[in-house]
């Protein structure tokens, strides 16, 4: 599993770590001892490569490339990231970046990705949809 970490110093990674029988490997223990915060997502880049999170409901099919999307009601989506300078990016996306007037369209993965990599995020991981974003 994906994990965003946050160490006491303030540093932070994003690792994988080993689950097995519930509960975080031995070996992978060492991530996450006291003053460590963080949680699991899946990743949306990785090294500067789009992850595509899904594919589209059945009987629906991809617009523009697109493969997240919310089935025609406005939503936000979000994503939280490092840059190549260990600074952190939370990115909440909400409507159309090019365009905000455009109230009729409504963000896609495809957005939030190039909205990240425009901002040099190299990796990052999808924090959520809708209500996860407020």
């Amino acid at each position: 599993f994906t994990f965003f970490l946050q160490y006491a110093d303030g540093r932070a990674e994003i690792r994988d770590l080993r689950i097995v029988g519930d509960q975080i490997h031995a070996d992978d223990l060492k991530f996450v001892q006291a003053g460590v915060n963080g949680f699991s997502v899946p990743h949306i880049l990785k090294q500067g490569k789009r992850v595509p999170l899904k594919n589209p409901p059945p009987g629906r099919t991809v617009s523009s490339g697109e493969t997240l999307y919310t089935i025609g009601a406005p939503a936000a989506l979000c994503a939280i990231g490092l840059m190549p300078d260990e600074r952190i990016v939370w990115v909440g996306l909400i409507g159309d970046v090019a365009n905000p007037s455009d109230r009729n369209r409504i963000g896609t993965e495809d957005d939030l990705v190039r909205y990240l990599l425009d901002l040099g995020v190299t990796d990052a991981l999808f924090t959520g949809a809708s209500g996860d974003v407020q």
